[in-house]
């Protein structure tokens, strides 16, 4: 649901947008002004009526009601994705299979593959990346397939996935992680080379910005793992996780050699809960409700969220452990520091703390992103990026575009077009083209906000060879 006022608000923001609960309801806090209410439907539904279609704040605290009616519709060109999901070879039942196009809010679909290993999806046509969690949330893919639907046909891919780590050697280690009599699941373990990591020594990124070398594990639902390790010297590092606290781990260090077996135990302490405060407010220390607020781990499978109240305030029982918390921008504010914010949960004890958001600087530049997905995976290619306002080119550039983020830069708030185009042999697409009526040009119209963060994404195809020019 998107609030549309002018540029001439205390903000100077020029939409504020809103997505939906499970439940089809969300909260939104908005300053003082006029706006007027439009939406997006996600498919296969259209929408009927927005009643009302404009709305005026001039008390922040009075709470406004919008109802939007839908209807499904039936004018998609639909085709089929067959997903077949296999554990060590064998049919990998109740997984969760997620697609996501490249608007996730309008793209995203999700089913469970049956007692076969098998789930249908029949979608519009587009790109979409497939993403699988098993129910326990120990099994990933190490990249998400990139599969294409076409109206009228059905594309099908199999993801097999092992129950076995491997780091690429000849070693057999063994893992459980127990509290008391029990096994715990999903506890990460981490085993480090001593001396120098080699380049083929996994690298990881976390979340606070730290990276280490090494190699990593996590139990199943019986808290077992197994993983095969490069012959060498290790430490062994079990992580905390939610609700669990690592007492022991024995052996702490080891020496394998190829073809040895080691067994390893980590000793865990079932902890009591306690309760987290979250408390959001901006500068003048005026309470911010409905900021969707979500808390991770480091380690662990579990994550929590829930929005702040009228008091912009929210109060969790959670699991003892260290989390992560990550807030989005509410409407109007952003974060003053790019500093990762944690909350630690002692058990039986309630933690605090206080986020506080500075009001946006309207005549503040903005953050533009453009992302591309090369479809061979394995080339380089260098992509013209043009970037305009209008008639006015306000930048360009010639992008050697991989997988991954290309180019970023800083631009006065207001509506651009992002325009990709390919080079000789290769194809472009965006969210408006479908794959046949593919160019070697496409364009993608964006909104910078102030002090904000925008994207566009493009997908670059080679052309199918042909017997004429």
């Amino acid at each position: 649901v998107q609030f549309t006022t002018s540029s001439d608000t205390a903000t100077g923001l020029f939409r504020y947008d809103l997505y939906t609960d499970s439940k089809g309801e969300g909260l939104i806090h908005l300053p003082k002004g006029e706006y007027k209410i439009t939406g997006e439907a996600p498919w296969p539904y259209e929408i009927v009526s927005i009643e009302p279609t404009t709305l005026e704040i001039t008390d922040a605290e009075i709470f406004h009601g919008v109802a939007i009616e839908l209807r499904e519709r039936d004018d998609l060109p639909l085709g089929d994705a067959v997903i077949t999901v296999l554990l060590d070879d064998e049919p990998f039942a109740g997984v969760a299979v997620l697609l996501f196009g490249d608007n996730l809010a309008d793209s995203t679909h999700t089913g469970v593959t049956n007692e076969d290993g098998v789930v249908r999806f029949r979608v519009p046509e587009g790109p979409y990346f497939v993403f699988v969690e098993s129910p326990d949330g120990q099994f990933f893919p190490e990249d998400e397939p990139l599969i294409h639907v076409i109206a009228g046909e059905t594309v099908e891919i199999t993801l097999n996935f092992s129950s076995r780590g491997t780091g690429g050697g000849e070693t057999n280690v063994t893992v459980s992680t127990v509290a008391g009599n029990e096994g715990v699941p999903c506890v990460e373990v981490r085993f480090f080379p001593v001396g120098s990591p080699t380049e083929d020594t996994p690298l990881h990124d976390l979340p606070n910005g730290d990276i280490w070398n090494g190699y990593v594990l996590i139990t199943d639902g019986e808290g077992m793992g197994f993983i095969d390790l490069p012959p060498g010297e290790y430490e062994v590092e079990g992580m905390d996780r939610p609700g669990y606290r690592v007492i022991s781990v024995d052996p702490a260090s080891f020496e394998i050699a190829e073809g040895d077996s080691i067994d390893v135990l980590v000793e865990m302490e079932k902890l009591d809960d306690g309760v987290g405060i979250i408390n959001v407010i901006d500068s003048e220390k005026n309470p911010i409700p409905g900021v969707l607020v979500t808390l991770f781990p480091e380690a662990g499978d579990l994550a929590f969220e829930g929005e702040t109240n009228k008091e912009g305030v929210l109060t969790l029982e959670l699991p003892a452990a260290t989390y992560y918390v990550e807030i989005p921008p509410p409407p109007g504010f952003y974060y003053p520091t790019d500093e990762v914010v944690t909350i630690t949960i002692e058990p039986n004890a309630t933690s605090e703390i206080t986020l506080v958001f500075e009001p946006i600087d309207a005549n503040a530049p903005g953050y533009l992103t453009v992302f591309s997905l090369v479809e061979t995976f394995d080339e380089a290619i260098e992509v013209d990026i043009e970037i305009s306002q209008g008639d006015v080119i306000v930048t360009s550039a010639a992008l050697t575009m991989e997988n991954g983020w290309n180019y970023t830069g800083e631009f006065s708030p207001g509506e651009y077009r992002v325009t990709a185009r390919a080079p000789k042999g290769y194809s472009v697409l965006n969210d408006d083209v479908l794959r046949d009526d593919l160019a070697d040009e496409a364009f993608i119209d964006v909104q910078v906000s102030p002090q904000g963060n925008s994207a566009v994404f493009f997908v670059v195809f080679p052309q199918a060879e042909t017997d004429s020019d």
